[in-house]
């Protein structure tokens, strides 16, 4: 019903109870989402020989205190100040995420540092990709529902489909992802002739047809989601996919436009969308340009740098006491 703030409170409490398995020296690390991952890493490590690592892959008090939960979002806010100024180290997604977090409790610059979503490594590109004669693939995958709103490349698909038949003759556009409520009342209708919805699928899967995409597509709905960087951004830069972003003004924003590795256009705007979809398909030579310069940031954006950056956040740590180096025990739902 959403009245709890998280729904793996039982996990939390079970781990609770075996806590003695972590006792010692070494350093815990708690990743948000989910909630209790947070107050886990707290209360194990407060007043025990431990360090703390929090890692925000998303904004805790920000999400924590929309719709109804306003109306606790001093105590959340409150709740997020403590558990920050108890971690030894904090990680997060976003340099603005990074900034805010500063700013808003007073932290340590040289605390907060910035890792990037990770995805597995693409792996070759199949030789069997299309060539840039043929009709060029658009893929969303990914979720489906209002945070996303990713209906509006039907929308935009139709509008060109009306405005420039001859451009919306070389697309295919392909939705991946799980059969939502979402999807069903408000996606599903917008399906038509050169677009198809294949379901939810498994990883392997996705990855080969990402390895056969032309563009990439992503989408947040509005301002409220400015500070984030969506997986599928990073997932897109890992497998050289140029990228067509509806997204508002932001981290996300910042990343396509300032390294053109894409286009992007306002939430809502589905005629500005019809347009990059046209000038990126009409021109191989921007697609060319884009995937050059994804090529030349991919490395940056590594699931191997990623991770390289808490192993040495954890190293940094625990080397403050002068101790060798300590075990780092993720603790998620997935334990």
């Amino acid at each position: 019903m959403g009245v709890l703030p998280c729904y793996y409170l039982n996990w939390a409490w079970s781990a609770w109870r075996r806590r003695g398995q972590w006792a010692g020296p070494g350093t815990i690390m708690a990743g948000y989402p989910v909630f209790s991952d947070l107050v886990l890493g707290y209360a194990l490590t407060r007043g025990a020989d431990q360090r703390l690592i929090v890692d925000f892959r998303d904004d805790f008090s920000g999400v924590m205190t929309r719709g109804w939960r306003r109306i606790l979002r001093r105590a959340y806010q409150w709740l997020e100040g403590k558990i920050l100024k108890r971690a030894d180290a904090v990680t997060v997604t976003t340099e603005k995420l990074r900034e805010d977090l500063v700013a808003r409790h007073g932290l340590d610059p040289d605390k907060v540092a910035t890792v990037y979503n990770i995805v597995p490594p693409a792996g070759p590109r199949p030789p069997g990709h299309r060539a840039e004669s043929t009709a060029l693939k658009v893929i969303y995958a990914g979720a489906m529902s209002a945070v996303q709103k990713p209906e509006i490349l039907l929308k935009a698909y139709a509008w060109l489909q009306w405005s420039q038949p001859e451009i919306a003759q070389g697309l295919a556009v392909e939705f991946y992802g799980p059969e939502s409520h979402y999807f069903k009342w408000h996606i599903r209708q917008h399906f038509g002739g050169g677009s198809q919805f294949h379901g939810f699928c498994d990883r392997e899967q996705i990855a080969a047809e990402l390895a056969r995409t032309d563009i990439g597509f992503l989408s947040l709905a509005d301002a409220t989601y400015a500070y984030a960087t969506p997986t599928k951004l990073f997932e897109y830069i890992e497998f050289g996919i140029p990228i067509v972003a509806v997204v508002p003004p932001g981290a996300a924003r910042d990343l396509v436009e300032g390294h053109e590795i894409g286009l992007a256009v306002d939430p809502g705007d589905v005629e500005g969308l019809a347009r990059a979809l046209a000038q990126i398909a009409g021109q191989p030579e921007l697609r060319r340009r884009f995937r050059a310069n994804i090529a030349r940031i991919r490395e940056q954006f590594s699931a191997d740098r990623q991770a390289r950056k808490w192993r040495d956040i954890a190293l940094r740590i625990d080397s403050q006491d002068g101790e060798g180096a300590s075990v780092v025990a993720e603790f998620h739902e997935g334990s």
